[in-house]
């Protein structure tokens, strides 16, 4: 008894478990949704050809897209590359068709209705694909009246499905659609070489290492970034309709004298281009265009159009593409610069670092007259801005790849005139410069190579032989880690003192002893100072101190400088003059001791102009003739007070500012 009660209980578990995997199973989205799926393409990469045929009662049209080494093609009516997102799009359509109703054939024939009613007797619309010799065969029919639907007959042909109309969809966009905009195939990263041909003229660039040469008419090193920019536009040329019914006179007509001829080369494959006349009549909204074909290649046969703006940014690539900037050096290298001009001679010389903290520093090195050997510091920012300013010279044109004696005198690079800055270190170069004898433009040349540039002149100002040009912006040297303890500014109109002091560093400091002033005199005052204990000019004037009228100078600055290492209260004088300030930024110094003029930096004449500038009193106009003179009211007479006098030390402050006539600016 108990042996029978198992086995019906095992029976009826067995039972449970079968129907819970069929209902399972029934629940399963997946499985119902392919169950839903009209397998009629399993493998979409087995695809080789795809055909569509079109008729409408204007047209009929096949459309015929073939699968290459090189990616889907169209083939009819024209050939052309494929748009690769837009057959896709039609391979997943096939490949996961959903059907919503299936209507069988013999159910169709029991109504009393035929495949006509359903269009699909003679349908618009036939889609066939070939997976190797197998070809397989779909007809598109009528729309349902239920809209975004359609009829489709399946291979077999067995029933009638109603299925979306994405399909339709897919297969009936616009050839533009259908075909890929793109010109050259060749991507950027690829392409190694650049041939334009326009006219009888041929350039050829070549990439080698990482940088561009045109190699063709001469062998010049070309712009990287512009090479790279024409390329990326050549890349990214798109056609923009293609001709399918010729103007008079054919495609001989076209193409019987070329715009240009563009040559892109790959990893061992090369794309040409070639560019025809003008498109007469464009269409409303769209950018001037020419015709153009694509040579040695399956669409040779297919006329296309081109935008011209992009092909016009390519005319004339020898001047475009190449290379301005032909002094090419490291500045790091460079340990001398040799300056030649007119006879005369001067070298920068880069000192050695005697530690490896140590700042850079560069001396003068220059034979005077006699040929006794001088040395000067060196100003480090400015020989900085000479090799940076050289690094960076551009030619603004190309006057020459292959100039006559004649042209060289004519340009000033031959003869005594001539401008010649060699730098040493790593790679000895020397630049050539000359003035035109006509037009007073620069010309550049190195001396190494025969190609002559025109630049701009800016650079004349930063090359020269005199060496006050390289010196060291620090007026002296040898009040290096001096400090001001005493200072008295004189105006020399009138020999009228307008602000004096003096310290003693042992008790007090500029800044107590000058508490009392107003606080714009005060911080004029101190800035002051600090300029003074590192006095550096801007510029140094070509006319020495003495070549200057004494009418030039209007103030009179001396300086007690206590030196380090000096005796307790000894002092060391110096003395400076200054003109009125001319303008907001440039104001006049000079040392004669140094036997210098200079231009003072901005910060002394921002603190000279403050303990200087008095407002002079406004001019009031003069009374027009024939206008009555206004006469002032008579004030009441008040007596005046007393007086008291009381002494005070001169010494015991500091003198403020005094009225300076004249001296406002």
């Amino acid at each position: 008894m108990r042996l029978k009660l198992t086995i019906v209980l095992v029976l009826l578990n067995l039972g449970a478990f079968y129907w819970i995997y069929v209902l399972e199973k029934q629940s399963d989205p997946k499985e119902a949704y392919l169950h839903q799926t009209v397998n009629i393409l399993s493998n979409a990469s087995g695809v080789d050809q795809i055909r569509i045929q079109v008729k409408t009662a204007q047209r009929q049209e096949e459309r015929v897209i073939a699968r290459t080494r090189t990616g889907w093609e169209i083939t009819s009516p024209y050939v052309w590359p494929a748009n690769d997102n837009a057959i896709q799009r039609i391979l997943t359509q096939l490949q996961f068709l959903e059907k919503e109703v299936s209507i069988p054939l013999d159910e169709i024939k029991r109504s009393g209705q035929t495949l006509a009613d359903f269009g699909l007797e003679d349908p618009s619309i036939v889609l066939s694909y070939k997976m190797g010799e197998k070809e397989v065969e779909l007809k598109i029919g009528a729309p349902t009246q239920l809209g975004k639907r359609v009829y489709l007959l399946p291979p077999g042909g067995d029933a009638v499905l109603v299925v979306s109309d994405e399909l339709l969809k897919a297969i009936t966009i616009g050839l533009a659609e259908l075909r890929s905009d793109r010109v050259f195939d060749i991507p950027l990263f690829e392409v190694r070489s650049l041939t334009i041909e326009q006219g009888e003229q041929r350039y050829r660039f070549e990439e080698s290492g990482d940088k561009w040469w045109l190699e063709s008419p001469i062998r010049v090193r070309a712009d990287n970034d512009k090479v790279d920019a024409a390329l990326g536009q050549l890349t990214a040329l798109r056609s923009v309709h293609i001709v399918r019914d010729l103007p008079s006179g054919g495609e001989a007509a076209l193409f019987a004298t070329p715009y240009m001829r563009i040559t892109l080369g790959g990893n061992n494959r090369r794309r040409t281009l070639q560019v025809g006349a003008p498109v007469p009549n464009v269409l409303e909204g769209e950018a001037p265009q020419r015709y153009a074909r694509l040579e040695n290649d399956p669409a040779s046969g297919t006329i296309f159009t081109v935008e011209q703006k992009p092909l016009e940014r390519l005319s004339d690539p020898a001047d475009r593409l190449r290379q301005r900037k032909f002094f090419v050096f490291n500045p790091a290298e460079v340990n001398g610069i040799e300056i030649t001009e007119d006879g005369k001679s001067l070298t920068l010389q880069r000192l050695e670092k005697r530690q490896a903290d140590e700042k850079e520093s560069w001396q003068i090195f220059r034979k005077e007259a006699g040929g006794k050997i001088v040395t000067q510091p060196a100003d480090t920012e400015v020989i900085g801005q000479l090799l940076q300013s050289l690094r960076v010279l551009e030619a603004k044109s190309f006057a020459s790849d292959a100039p006559s004696g004649k042209d060289l005198e004519q340009w000033g690079l031959a003869g005594p005139k001539t401008r010649r800055v060699t730098l040493r270190g790593g790679t000895e170069q020397t630049l050539l410069l000359g003035v035109d004898k006509d037009s007073d433009g620069l010309y550049a040349k190195l001396a190494a190579e025969p190609f002559v540039y025109k630049v701009g002149s800016l650079i004349l100002q930063q090359i020269n032989s005199d060496p006050l040009t390289y010196r060291s912006r620090v007026l002296d040297q040898s009040m290096a880690g001096a400090r001001v303890v005493g200072l008295t500014l004189t105006d020399l109109n009138g020999d009228k003192e307008l602000f004096s002091g003096k310290i003693d560093t042992q008790k007090e400091t500029w800044t107590t002893y000058w508490s009392s002033l107003p606080e714009s005199e005060r911080e004029a005052a101190l800035n002051l100072v600090d300029q003074l204990e590192n006095f550096r000019v801007s510029e140094y004037e070509d006319k020495p101190f003495k070549g200057w009228p004494d009418s030039t100078w209007r103030y009179r600055l001396s300086v007690d400088y206590f030196l380090p290492g000096s005796q307790e209260g000894a002092t060391t004088q110096r003395v400076y003059d200054f003109s009125p300030r001319e303008r907001a930024n440039y104001q006049l110094g000079g040392s004669s001791a140094n036997g210098l003029a200079f231009v003072l930096t901005q910060p002394m004449i921002d603190a000279l102009f403050t303990l200087t500038f008095v407002q002079d009193a406004p001019k009031l106009p003069s009374t027009p003739e024939g206008v009555e003179k206004a006469e002032p009211l008579p004030l009441p007479q008040q007596s005046a007070p007393s007086t008291q006098t009381s002494s005070s030390s001169a010494d015991a402050a500091p003198k403020k500012p005094a009225s300076s006539d004249g001296a406002s600016n």
